[in-house]
């Protein structure tokens, strides 16, 4: 018996949209969408702009109806660190409850990482013990599974959008990181969930558009990363879309995603990582089947 299943992750900087073709417990078919409304930029104190309310309203409506076009038999949607940790949560609810009636579930940091975790579980193989890392706009989640009963989940506010919205310097940054994870073991190797490193593999794929099935499972160096950021830090936005197509929607906090990734690396000893094209809208497929 076959169905569709469609999961929408509400991110600081994205909305996103996984339409899933289903056979009983596996997934024959998907498809991702995506819209940038950068929710995560907030005028202080964690409150989110009308702007940015009201063009993540419009995105969930429009992704809630292709959705239903689609013949979705079940659509759940999720929001993560931007939205738990508004203080005008209530008022970005409100706005959502105005286009869809189906509720949204706000994820805690570490409901975030188990859900990433289940998504690039069901996508990519990997040794026991090895990090799962997903840098997100607002928040980045770290992962370790050592067997089912042994799960090690940290969440951090720190994300490509709030490092740049708070001006903080690398310095700044690998304090945050040191403070709020715990290396674990000694893999050379981590599996890479968000944003910034899918773009970041699709730019070094020479890929003009994102297309998921080219990036996943592809494995990309520290050292790689290093060079594209000192390729990009001199350059201007325009100068980064001509850069690269993909820099268009990410280009403004690319550097600091970069930076992120770079530290973690440092952080936790890896030098390569395995790019997984879902996360936490695979996750929350996983959990509907």
């Amino acid at each position: 018996m076959t169905a569709t299943l469609a999961a929408i992750d509400i991110g600081s900087n994205t909305v996103q949209l996984l339409l899933a073709r289903t056979a009983g417990r596996r997934i024959i078919a998907r498809e991702n969408f995506i819209q940038t409304t950068r929710l995560g930029a907030t005028i202080g104190a964690n409150q989110l702009t009308s702007e940015a309310i009201d063009a993540t309203a419009a995105a969930v409506r429009c992704f809630v109806s292709q959705a239903q076009d689609a013949g979705a038999d079940k659509i759940k949607i999720v929001a993560t660190s931007a939205v738990r940790d508004a203080s005008n949560q209530q008022e970005f609810l409100t706005a959502i409850k105005q286009v869809t009636d189906i509720p949204v579930a706000i994820l805690s940091g570490i409901e975030e990482a188990q859900t990433s975790y289940r998504g690039a579980l069901s996508l990519l193989a990997f040794a026991p013990g090895t990090p799962v890392l997903d840098v997100g706009g607002s928040s980045t989640e770290l992962i370790y599974g050592f067997s089912e009963d042994d799960i090690i989940c940290t969440s951090v506010n720190i994300g490509a959008v709030r490092m740049k919205r708070n001006h903080w310097d690398t310095a700044q940054m690998q304090t945050i990181l040191a403070q709020g994870f715990t290396p674990r073991g000694n893999s050379q190797l981590a599996v890479g969930i968000g944003g910034t490193i899918t773009d970041t593999a699709g730019v070094l794929a020479g890929l003009s558009a994102y297309d998921r099935d080219a990036i996943e499972g592809m494995i990309i160096t520290k050292e790689q990363l290093q060079k594209l950021l000192e390729c990009l830090l001199p350059l201007s936005l325009e100068e980064r879309c001509r850069y690269s197509p993909l820099l268009c929607h990410r280009g403004e906090i690319i550097e600091q995603g970069l930076q992120i990734w770079i530290g973690l690396a440092e952080l936790l000893g890896f030098n390569k990582i395995l790019i997984c094209g879902g996360g936490i809208l695979d996750g929350a497929i996983a959990d509907m089947l």
